[in-house]
């Protein structure tokens, strides 16, 4: 097989260590801050300054994960972090913030720029985006199949960009960057690091009726929304012929154990050999497998486990009626780790300790021999292996020590050289140099120059080349000494200024806040009755209309709508789903044909977009931004204007006033709205609810699509729409900013959007919501999100 990168993941020092021990050829791994893994153990500097040179040292690339989109506030301390990753020597960055990653192309051109799978990169268009930034490397949706990704890898080779592609581990529900359901619910943005993991809890389900699964029903554990865990190693051999270029492990909040286990599967499987450790993986780490979208696409491979959202462990056996069990595998021990499953589907974690065997080895009991736990367990109780310290030991590693000052601030090469009677000394950081001349006085030391100036000590600097004379009879080794630690102290001192320059260049100035007096209204449908039944009353108002291309409506309605669309004389704007797959976009190529030469206004909501609409050839009146192509700060906005987008950038669904505020007084020269009403997206997937709970697809004739309404165990209620086969999640409480119109309008937003898509509004009920935005009045049975609480 051609080689292809086996990219691991390091949540902590110990997994860096097992991941380099098995064999990765590349790592991935996250600051302290910064990261959509925030709460994995993650890196400091000094830690990174230490690690980073020894991956070097057996080829292995360090990528760094700045995968979250960044606060105003937030972006001079990113970057100081960066500036300090970028000395410790990594190899490349992988980003989500549009912003932050022009940044890093400005100031640090030659690292390596990877497209983090949180910009929901699904189809041709994303991929021409990247190509168009001049990204090196961009990380595939996981929801694409190997026949979308071989479509990708033919229209763009390697050297043009290369493709990493998910291969093991867990998966989000929704589409990675398009999460909104943690930061609704607990202000715990998965776009910011700080994923609540409301996809792994149990729901109640309102309106089920003929579910296969009847235990579940009336309970609240129906886990709708819980992936199982991706498994490929039978898929290896097609996702390379696909032409992919890394395969991705997840999981830097898992142990080395999974860490060194996943690499070295993968790694044998690379190598054309049957691999021995799935066992290993299941122990380690493992929810049930599941080889995800790869080869039946929006059908996937019964990607949801709503059975449990755990670790499953490998199956032991059942308990009988007698309350014994027979082993249905070797290699359990004394104080392994059970989770046990009752009937009634509770769980409970046991260690392996006290209990009786009926034959041999009480240690060590054998496949075949019958157990009796010591608790009295209900008949019908699976008992599940979670955890081995055979496993736990086989991939133990030796984590070497930190010792003394981590040399963050990177290399230093010096150079010496001898003109007449003088010694002139250079040594240069990447960020500053400093040069001291002495005079030549005999005198006779044992080690060479190049011994005596690169002894570093407790500098902050790891010593580089050395270029100059061998022999050193010609300064006393006192006074090169003295020099090197006053050079090394003042080259400490120049790079720290150095780098506060080069920061305060990362500012903007805070401008006055002009109020708007006038305020503008967009209303935002996804309908085409509706969209038609609204123009008369949006003309009388003087509204503009946003009209969600949808490629799920019919021909026949979409031409009868259009016919009087095209006519109106209400503003319009086109509105371009987040999510649009390859059959998306082949309904909507046909589609736009009816625009013509006509000049339309834009929305765009995901980095594709911009290259679809140069691709459409469409003519265009002004391009918006959309919240879901993430602007939370002003270098964002920035990036994306120069991007093409020249009207207005949405505020986010999920952001708070605080940082509303940073950039509202930062971008004074763009125009903003905000959405005062919506029902937000929570979740936009591809893996089906209704599947799941018949246990497959039943066809279109049996689940006719149905809404299910779902309740947590804090009563609070969602509804899951199917627009044909994708699931899109809900409150049943919309967001309402109603009573917030006048706090925006005395900061400079003049335009206000109130959003009726994904459940059926009728004409009545858009009029009256509209009614209540215009008198500045809060909406009854609504949520503010994080608007007036901390976004983390």
């Amino acid at each position: 097989m051609p080689h292809v990168e086996v990219l691991a993941p390091a949540g902590s020092p110990e997994s860096f260590e097992a991941a380099l021990q098995a064999g990765a050829d590349a790592v991935y791994l996250g600051l302290r801050e910064f990261n959509a893994r925030g709460n994995a153990i993650n890196f400091t500097s000094e830690e990174l300054a230490f690690h980073v040179p020894r991956a070097h040292a057996v080829g292995t690339s360090v990528y760094l994960t700045l995968n979250t989109i960044v606060k105003t506030a937030e972006m001079r301390s990113l970057m100081k972090s960066l500036d300090l990753a970028v000395s410790a020597g990594i190899d490349g960055v992988i980003f989500q913030d549009l912003g932050l990653g022009d940044l890093i192309l400005r100031y640090y051109p030659h690292l390596r720029r990877h497209a983090s799978t949180q910009l929901a990169i699904h189809n041709l268009d994303g991929v021409q985006f990247c190509v168009d930034r001049g990204i090196q490397r961009v990380v595939l949706a996981r929801e694409l199949t190997i026949e979308e990704i071989r479509d990708i890898r033919d229209r763009f080779p390697s050297n043009v960009i290369e493709l990493e592609v998910f291969c093991h581990g867990a998966m989000c529900y929704t589409y990675s960057g398009l999460c909104f359901f943690s930061g609704s619910v607990g202000g715990r943005s998965g776009n910011r690091g700080e994923c609540a993991y409301t996809c792994r809890k149990g729901y109640r389900i309102h309106n089920e009726r003929h579910f296969p699964k009847e235990a579940e029903k009336g309970s609240y554990l129906n886990y709708l929304f819980s992936m199982k865990d991706m498994m490929t190693l039978e898929l290896v051999e097609p996702l390379v012929e696909s032409g992919v270029d890394s395969l991705k492990i997840e999981g830097r909040r898992k142990g080395p154990a999974y860490v060194h286990a996943a690499v070295s599967a993968y790694r044998q499987r690379l190598a054309g050999k049957d691999t021995d450790l799935e066992n290993d993986l299941k122990l380690a780490f493992a929810r049930q497998p599941t080889k995800a979208f790869y080869l039946r696409g929006q059908f996937g491979d019964a990607p949801v486990d709503t059975f449990s959202p755990g670790t499953q462990g490998v199956y032991l056996g059942t308990i009988g009626a007698d309350g014994w069990f027979t082993l249905e595998t070797s290699g359990l021990q004394r104080y392994d780790g059970l989770r046990l499953v009752y009937p009634n589907r509770q769980e409970h974690l046991r260690s392996f300790k006290n209990y009786r065997v009926s034959s041999g080895d009480s240690m060590r009991p054998g496949k075949g021999v019958r157990v009796k736990l010591a608790e009295n367990h209900p008949h019908g109780t699976l008992v599940m292996w979670t955890h081995s310290q055979d496993v736990s030991q086989k991939y133990s590693v030796d984590q070497p020590m930190i010792r003394g000052v981590a040399p963050i601030f990177g290399t230093v090469d010096t150079r010496a050289t001898i003109e007449k009677d003088q010694l002139t000394i250079e040594m240069k950081s990447n960020r500053a140099c400093v040069r001291t001349v002495l005079p030549l006085e005999p005198s006779e030391n044992t080690l060479s120059l190049e011994d005596v100036l690169h002894r570093f000590g407790d500098s902050p600097f790891r010593s580089g080349t050395f270029e100059g004379p061998v022999g050193f009879g010609f300064v006393p080794m006192k006074i090169v000494k003295e020099v090197r630690r006053k050079m090394l102290a003042e080259l400490a001192t120049k790079h720290q200024e150095a780098i506060e320059v080069h920061l305060d260049e990362v500012t903007f100035e805070r401008k006055p806040f002009k109020t708007q007096t006038h305020p503008s209204y967009i209303v935002r449908v996804d309908q085409l009755d509706l969209a038609q039944a609204l123009l008369p009353e949006a003309l009388s108002r003087n509204w503009s209309l946003d009209i969600v291309l949808r490629s799920t409506w019919s021909t026949p309605a979409w031409r009868s709508a259009w016919a009087v669309l095209r006519d109106s004389k209400v503003p319009l704007r086109w509105v371009l789903p987040p999510v649009m797959r390859k059959w998306d976009v082949r309904v909507l190529n046909q589609r736009i044909k009816s625009f013509g030469d006509l000049e339309m206004d834009w929305v765009v909501s995901n980095p594709g977009h911009l290259a679809m609409l140069k691709r459409w050839g469409v003519k265009t009146k002004s391009i918006h931004a959309d919240f879901s192509l993430y602007h939370i700060n002003p270098w964002a906005v920035q990036a994306i204007m120069r991007m093409g987008v020249n009207g207005h950038f949405t505020l986010s669904l999920e952001d708070d006033k605080a940082n509303m505020e940073d950039l509202l007084c930062s971008a004074m020269d763009v125009g903003f709205e905000a959405i005062v009403y919506t029902d937000t997206p929570l979740f936009v997937a591809e893996a089906c609810s209704l599947a799941a709970l018949y246990g497959g697809c039943p066809g279109a004739k049996v689940c006719g699509h149905e809404t299910l309404t779902v309740e947590n165990d804090h009563g609070d209620r969602f509804h899951i729409h199917h627009d044909r086969c994708r699931s899109t999640v809900i409150g049943e409480q919309p967001l309402s900013w109603s009573g917030e119109r006048h706090w925006f309008q005395e900061r400079g937003v003049s335009r206000f959007r109130a959003d009726f898509t994904v459940r059926q509004y009728a004409l009545q009920e858009v009029l009256q919501v509209m009614e209540a935005i215009r008198h500045n009045e809060p909406i009854a049975h609504s949520h503010q999100e994080n608007l007036n609480r901390v976004l983390l």
